[in-house]
């Protein structure tokens, strides 16, 4: 695990070393460099296979192509096996160390040949040509941007900032969605010039020209039923994934909940050899959020040894990852416990798996219950029944969020407000926002064709996924997620949602396969990663929201209208944790920005 980063169309040598050392906390074991007077590529690792002889960037034999690369290849020594057949020869035994040959042997046919999490970028010294990849998730960040004849990359946003020539203005399109969603979809940044690589896709920058090909495509529905076989087979794939994934030569932990997911991979990562993987939790010590005990009770089930970490919100530890953790303004709070849990896994650990992915692959959400109904009602006459209302009852969702644009509305002021937010606050009409075509992920959900694919490219890949790299990756934690195997997410991603939630329930394949094997308490009472931001706004972290916003140079909103927001939630008259804290996250960003 890394951080990449590296430009194409210029020599700079003080640049490559400022851009990768931006990255250090990816990679605080060592540094590596290649340069050329086109090319320039940098590396920090996090050394977790071939410790000795891992180093980076990796060549082909005739070093006609190097390779920089982030992230883990799970299937790399079948793929090592038979391009030795074919006559390639490797300096060391690491995963990454295949890329280079693996290209030379394939071209843009390699990447659909990979199972893993990965970013890479790969130079090709005699066509003069600059390849980035991504993996087929988006597990693995990679950001660039384009100035003329030149390109450049970097795993993170803030390897840009070492640039000064780039013109560093806010797109008001990432604001919008920020404000709504707490991220933003898609390929914006919060930078106007800078791209994300979409997920399963290679950037081929030469001669001043970009192309990006995709080298896969969400799979279509195509399995009509459900039987023992395609049980079996899951369940064979799910153990293969995970046993894959707990390849490390350092010491490695699990994520451990206490639900059905993180147990999941306890089960195969040692449960059924006997192995004990230590496990860690977070613990919020109010009932509504903690599942400390039950993970307690699983660890326990298994013979693992579990380490319960005490999440208390300090405006400390807030200040010092907003401003210096995150490349980008980022609204979903529980990053910030998955900081903390991973900060102190890394004391003891330097590698986990987690169960991130299992609701997105088995259909975990109660929207997907609500996607499911709607389509009953989709066929019913519209005056038997209030859609919304009866959908609302599934997907709690839109009855949290249904608040939200009267309060935006008021709080965001006049030319600012049209600037920043005309994209959807002008669609407000009746205190209701009609969306054009970014919307919430369970707005979105419930009208694609394919729930699961929505799902994948925006929640997962905008949210779920950016939190967990940034949040991992800053305590210098590399962090698995074994349901994001290709061959598990083709395998269930053949299912149409009504096998995915037969008997409308929740999960059902991964319940049958894991019914006899995990302890009752796994199957109960499902709360999510979720953290009581309610309550710390109106105890531990009141003064810091007060002062915050109250010292505000007030940036697009009214700075009345946030100190009501605050006081209204205070006196609980209205939940506004959420942009309250979409607010301190911004005041924190814009003024480490303005530095």
């Amino acid at each position: 695990m890394c951080g990449i980063a590296g430009f194409f169309g210029e020599y700079n040598p003080d640049l490559i070393k400022n851009m990768t050392d931006s990255l250090y906390r990816r990679g605080p074991d060592e540094e590596g460099f290649f340069r050329d007077e086109f090319c320039s590529l940098g590396i920090r690792r996090l050394s977790i296979i071939d410790l000795k002889s891992g180093s980076q960037p990796y060549f082909s034999e005739d070093k006609r192509y190097v390779c920089v690369f982030n992230g883990e290849i799970y299937n790399f020594k079948e793929l090592r096996n038979e391009l030795e057949k074919k006559g390639h020869r490797f300096k060391g035994f690491s995963d990454g160390e295949i890329l280079p040959h693996l290209y030379e042997e394939h071209k843009e046919g390699a990447f659909s040949k990979l199972r893993g999490m990965f970013a890479f970028a790969l130079y090709d010294k005699t066509e003069k040509k600059l390849i980035l990849a991504r993996d087929h998730f988006g597990i693995k960040p990679l950001f660039y941007f384009i100035d003329g004849n030149k390109i450049y990359f970097a795993s993170e946003i803030k390897a840009f900032k070492k640039i000064n020539f780039l013109d560093r203005k806010i797109d008001s399109r990432y604001l919008n969605n920020y404000f709504y969603l707490g991220y933003s979809p898609g390929n914006s940044s919060v930078y106007e010039k800078v791209k994300k690589l979409p997920p399963a896709s290679i950037l081929i920058f030469s001669h001043g020209k970009e192309n990006i090909i995709k080298y896969w495509s969400f799979p279509e529905t195509q399995v009509k039923k459900i039987d023992q076989n395609f049980l079996d087979e899951t369940s064979f794939i799910l153990e293969q994934a995970v046993k894959e994934q707990t390849v490390s030569d350092v010491p490695l932990g699990i994520f451990l909940s206490g639900g059905m997911d993180s147990s999941s991979i306890l089960y195969f990562a040692g449960a059924k050899g006997k192995n004990k993987v230590k496990t860690f939790t977070a613990s919020f010590g109010e009932k509504n959020y903690d599942e400390s005990e039950k993970a307690r009770l699983t660890a326990s089930y298994f013979n693992s040894e579990n380490v319960s970490i005490k999440i208390v919100p300090s405006p400390k530890d807030l200040i010092d990852f907003i401003s210096s953790g995150l490349d980008q303004p980022f609204a979903d709070s529980s990053i910030l416990a998955n900081y903390l849990v991973s900060k102190e896994a890394a004391k003891q650990v330097k590698t986990a798996l987690s169960g991130l992915g299992g609701d997105e692959v088995f259909a975990g959400y109660p929207r997907y219950l609500g996607i499911r109904m709607a389509k009953y009602l989709n066929k019913m006459p519209k005056n038997l029944i209030k859609t919304f209302s009866l959908i609302s009852t599934f997907i709690p969702e839109i009855k949290s969020s249904s608040n939200w644009p009267g309060r935006i509305k008021r709080l965001f002021k006049g030319i600012e407000r049209e600037e920043f937010y005309g994209y959807w606050l002008s669609q407000i009409k009746d205190n209701k926002i009609f969306f054009k075509d970014i919307k919430p992920s369970f707005v979105g959900a419930l009208e694609a064709e394919n729930p699961a694919k929505f799902e994948f490219e925006n929640y997962l890949e905008g949210d779920l996924l950016y939190l967990t790299d940034i949040s991992s990756m800053y305590a210098s934690l590399e962090l698995r997620v074994p349901f994001l195997d290709i061959r598990l997410v083709e395998k269930i991603a053949s299912l149409p949602l009504n096998l995915k939630t037969k008997s409308f329930e929740q999960k059902y394949i991964l319940k049958k396969i894991m019914k006899d094997l995990l302890p009752s308490h796994c199957f109960k009472g499902k709360k999510g990663f979720q953290i009581p931001l309610s309550r710390w706004f109106c105890k531990e972290l009141k003064e810091f929201a007060f002062d915050l916003l109250y010292s505000s140079k007030e940036y697009f909103y009214e700075k009345k209208s946030a100190l009501e927001l605050l006081e209204n939630h205070c006196k609980g008259k209205t939940d506004n944790s959420d942009l309250i804290y979409s607010l301190c996250v911004w005041e924190l960003w814009i003024r480490n920005e303005k530095k």
